[in-house]
């Protein structure tokens, strides 16, 4: 049994168009007779690929404590922000307990480079160097591969004003690594901030109540979500002026994130639901649920045979759903 959607039946014309647009490889989405598969379709059976199955928090190698986000490399290794235990988590394909690569092991918090207090986001580039929101600390931390500390790209440690310079709560934020910029999600000040590595303030900030997650497509749009107002907001590209893209379907949305292909995913705390957005979709569609039964689904992740990966803050856990034929 599975979930899935139609997305598409894309005429080879189509798929040129959404290469030229995305300017990822999309082959193995192409039939032989030149259109595209008409679905995507996920077990419905979730296997446990980090932390405890029966959901018991824990600051071990195999534990997780209530994880905000997820990440997965080139090659199909997964990152784990482990909130309540102060650490990133490293687990490799197919591995039975996680690593310790960022933050203290037995999960003492601290405000130190070499710790952190409540790390909420993780970004890996293609040279193995994580971003991490140290939500506790107010800054936002570059980690290189094996390094024992981290240092800090954005925020100032342990102040979280009202101002270009600090932020106040944020739970997720998009990297752009081309650019060498972030888009931080502050809640408690409702807004964006869009920040240069390493400056000392942010660029410019664009306004959002109730803002939780956020993602940016190819063309550096930016998507956004609403947890209490149940809302998608998209700003163009260098615009602080938003509008709303979603405003039915979802309940509690937190982190949002797009495939290889262009579908939008949003994971719904509320209803415990995945909810995909077609390639291409236009304002006020709905998606379809493409996950379920999930205890508070706060990040979503693909590996490179896009199985689906959920980060279960409730229940103190990563599931796979794999992907069906």
């Amino acid at each position: 049994m599975g979930f899935g959607t139609i997305c598409a039946l894309a005429t080879a014309t189509i798929v040129l168009v959404l290469l030229l647009i995305f300017k990822k490889p999309i082959e193995d989405s192409i039939n032989t007779n030149g259109t595209q598969n008409s679905y995507l379709l996920w077990n419905s059976t979730k296997i446990t690929v980090a932390g405890y199955d029966n959901g018991t928090n824990a600051a071990t190698p195999i534990g997780l404590d209530h994880p905000r986000g997820i990440f997965i490399d080139g090659n199909d290794n997964l990152y784990i922000a482990d909130n309540f235990n102060n650490r990133v988590q490293f687990w490799s394909s197919n591995a039975t307990a996680g690593t310790t690569v960022a933050g203290d092991p037995n999960g003492v918090s601290g405000w130190t480079n070499g710790k952190m207090y409540y790390p909420t986001f993780v970004y890996v580039d293609s040279s193995m160097n994580m971003y991490i929101i140290d939500n506790g600390n107010s800054r936002v931390l570059k980690w290189s591969p094996g390094a024992s500390v981290g240092i800090t790209i954005a925020g100032t440690t342990g102040i979280n004003t009202n101002s270009t310079s600090s932020f106040g709560q944020a739970w997720t934020m998009a990297v752009d690594t081309s650019n060498s910029r972030i888009y931080l999600a502050d809640l408690w000040y409702n807004r964006i901030l869009v920040w240069s590595f390493f400056a000392n303030d942010s660029s410019y900030i664009i306004p959002l109540t109730d803002i939780v997650g956020v993602t940016i497509d190819i063309g550096g749009n930016v998507y956004a979500t609403t947890h209490n107002l149940n809302t998608v907001t998209r700003f163009p590209a260098g615009s602080t002026n938003g509008t709303v893209i979603i405003s039915s379907g979802l309940s509690l949305p937190w982190a949002l994130r797009f495939d290889q292909y262009g579908n939008l995913y949003v994971a719904n705390t509320g209803s415990g639901t995945i909810v995909m957005f077609c390639a291409g979709f236009t304002a006020n569609s709905t998606g379809s649920i493409v996950a379920s039964g999930l205890d508070q689904p706060v990040d979503i992740a693909f590996d490179s045979q896009m199985n689906m990966y959920v980060c279960e803050y409730g229940k103190h856990r990563v599931v796979k759903l794999a992907k069906l034929p």
